[in-house]
């Protein structure tokens, strides 16, 4: 949301930052180092989504479950963390036997919750994406990379979608701020994104643009909580005017 930059200058703060911390590398190569700062970070982003509503409340995942084939996987839940997002599919959907997948970093893999009916499988998203999925979800992912590098793992799982009329949801679960009047703790978060990751909250405005930048086109955006967390479903450019498999 912070006042767009250029990329020549978020690669200067994103220097900047390492430089200014002694370290190279993002904060997610730290934790690949630290089991300390890892088991941390898996705390913060629990408690950060205690006591919100669940967007299960507003988003017909049930209709996307429709007309899937025995052997399509239902949901690839790209940098899912330990797994909470993926057992609440599974839990809210118990009838449901398509394959769920948590996929996340090497290290992270080992700290998954244990589910019947979620597996987990180490991945990172700047590889291509080998999971051909009704639903790619990313919660609270994009927010914490600059927009050049956003664009390069969004692309990734594009090329996974391939041309089955069946595979086209990318869902993102972020905050999507209007574009004026935000609260003030929520525009400090922003600031801090800037400050920590030279990344950003966005605006409706910049999701619009962003995904653009990646070949994608918002089709839906479902709020869920009063601070701005919504569930924004996307489908490609190329696909946006064809059948969605609901």
């Amino acid at each position: 949301m912070w006042l767009y930059i250029e990329w020549l200058d978020v690669i200067i703060l994103e220097v900047f930052i390492n430089v200014h911390r002694r370290r190279r590398g993002t904060n997610f190569d730290r934790y690949r180092r630290s089991q300390n700062d890892l088991i941390a970070f898996i705390a913060t982003c629990k408690a950060e989504q205690k006591g919100l509503p669940s967007w299960l409340e507003v988003y017909s995942i049930e209709e996307k479950s429709k007309s899937l084939a025995p052997e399509q996987i239902f949901i690839a839940d790209i940098g899912g963390g330990i797994g909470h997002q993926a057992i609440g599919v599974e839990q809210w959907l118990p009838q449901i036997n398509n394959r769920i997948f948590l996929q996340d970093q090497e290290v992270v893999v080992p700290h998954a919750i244990k589910h019947d009916g979620v597996e987990a499988m180490a991945y990172g998203f700047f590889q291509p994406q080998p999971i051909k999925a009704r639903i790619h979800c990313m919660s609270s992912i994009i927010h914490d990379w600059p927009n050049r590098k956003a664009t390069g793992f969004l692309k990734n799982t594009i090329s996974a979608l391939g041309p089955d009329p069946m595979i086209l949801f990318i869902f993102i679960d972020d905050k999507s701020f209007p574009n004026s009047g935000v609260h003030w703790y929520e525009t400090g978060i922003d600031i801090t994104m800037m400050a920590g990751l030279a990344s950003q909250e966005s605006t409706v405005e910049q999701w619009n643009d962003l995904m653009e930048k990646a070949g994608l086109k918002i089709h839906n955006t479902y709020a869920y909580t009063g601070t701005y967390n919504s569930i924004m479903e996307c489908v490609p450019v190329s696909q946006e005017e064809g059948p969605r498999g609901r």
